[in-house]
């Protein structure tokens, strides 16, 4: 299969809800290129598919995750997830402040 240092992931999220009783939309975008880790390239496809999978289980393993049952995905809180040493990869400047 072949490689390429020229994709390109895009996330986008958006949610709506009551804030201090009034009625919000967030958005938010991000984009997560080709990147170069310890010595060894990683496609935007394969950096984001890894980390989000040991994000997860790095989660589970080190504490805030439940240890029975089936784990939902709005279980696992975004700002601990951005924090995990994989999620990282996720992150964008803003939130490491």
């Amino acid at each position: 299969m072949p490689t390429t240092k020229q994709d390109v992931v895009l996330i986008f999220g958006n949610v709506q809800g009551i804030l201090d009783g009034q009625l919000v939309q967030v958005s938010d975008a991000r984009k997560i290129y080709h990147t170069n880790l310890y010595g060894e390239d990683w496609s935007a496809i394969a950096l984001t598919t890894a980390a989000g999978l040991c994000a997860v289980l790095d989660l589970y393993l080190e504490g805030p995750l439940p240890k029975r049952g089936f784990v939902k995905q709005e279980e696992v809180k975004l700002q601990a997830f951005l924090a995990n040493r994989f999620g990282r990869y996720y992150a964008q400047p803003e939130d490491e402040e």
